[in-house]
Order: structure tokens, then sequence, then C-alpha cells
């Protein structure tokens, strides 16, 4: 099996269309947000999948890849700019920190640390990141990790606050559904 690169973010990808690649110009606009205020933009010019798509298949993060819509600027800092540290990295202090695992949701780091450190992550902080050691707090808006000294074995993972109680109401409806055919099938 040939072992893939190293994830890492870049700063933005060209935008892309069913038909193929948007010009480099049309691209610089929209990420520089130019046009976007216009109410018809999107009739003149569609597009339906945005850097994202073209990232997933390079294993590359993309920031600012959906730049019309009105959000935040991104805290990740990209691999081609002099302030970029490494996707996971020690914020002071001394000891080595190594991924083992990475997925969208889930992260999984190895964190060896001669005193209490911060670990970063070049991701964007979310509360619905916990961590099984340490505090997952916010550097930046860099999602990180305070630790203890010592050998640590952290795995992140992201599960959205209101996912759970979606779930929490879907499996109640189900529940009040089967209830109710149960009621309806012993009636007749």
């Amino acid at each position: 099996m040939k072992r893939r690169e190293t994830f890492r973010h870049l700063p933005g990808l060209p935008l892309y269309s069913p038909s193929g690649w948007v010009d480099e110009a049309f691209s610089q606009r929209l990420h520089d947000g130019i046009g976007s205020e216009d109410p018809d933009w999107n009739r003149v010019f569609p597009i339906s999948w945005y850097s994202v798509y073209p990232g997933l298949l390079a294993n590359v993060g993309t920031l600012r890849s959906d730049a019309q819509w009105p959000v935040t600027p991104p805290a990740a800092v990209p691999a081609t700019s002099p302030s970029y540290r490494g996707e996971l990295y020690l914020e002071s202090g001394e000891g080595r920190v190594r991924y083992l695992a990475w997925s969208p949701d889930r992260l999984v780091f190895r964190a060896t640390l001669t005193r209490p450190s911060r670990v970063i992550v070049n991701q964007d902080h979310d509360d619905g990141w916990s961590a099984d050691v340490g505090r997952v707090v916010s550097a930046s808006g860099l999602l990180a990790v305070d630790l203890d000294a010592g050998s640590h074995d952290v795995e992140l993972t992201y599960m959205p606050r209101l996912l759970a109680l979606g779930f929490a109401i879907s499996l109640g409806s189900m529940a009040s559904a089967a209830l109710i055919a149960l009621y309806l099938r012993r009636r007749r």
C-alpha cells in the first residue's frame, strides 16, 4: 500500500465547478470577497463545488474555500506562511509531539513532555472538541490541549453539541411512531 503524504493546510485551492477549474482571477476575487455582495453573483457565476473537493482528493486542508459565506477567517495557518510551525507543535516548553492518527473528527497524537505544556493543533477551535487526556482550550483560535509533564497518548474527538440533541430527538420520534403504530394495530 502506498503511503499517503502528511496532511497539511494550504491557503486555498482554486474554486471548482462541474465543468472544470474556474480561472484563477475569478477564484482570487471570491477568496478576497469581491463581488459576493452582488445578490445575483451566484446566478452569473454558478459554482457547485468549492476547493473542498479537490482538497479532499489531495489530502490537504483548504483554507477560505467558502469565502462567499459570512464566516470569520480561519485561524489555521497555511503551510506556505512564514508563521507556519507545523500541523501539530508545542507552544513552548521541552518535549516532543507527533501524530499517531488523523481524520477530520478524530486526532490521536503522542506527547512526551518534560514539564506541563500546551500542544497546538493547526486546526480551528470549536467547542465540540474533547480530549481523553488534558484540557481542550483555544489558543488564538486554534485547537489546543493543556497537558501535564510526562508521556501521553491523546485522542481528540469532535462531536458537535447539538448532534447529541438531534440524535435524542430522532430516537424519541422513532419510539413515538412505533408506539402509535402498535396502539393502532391493537385497536383494530
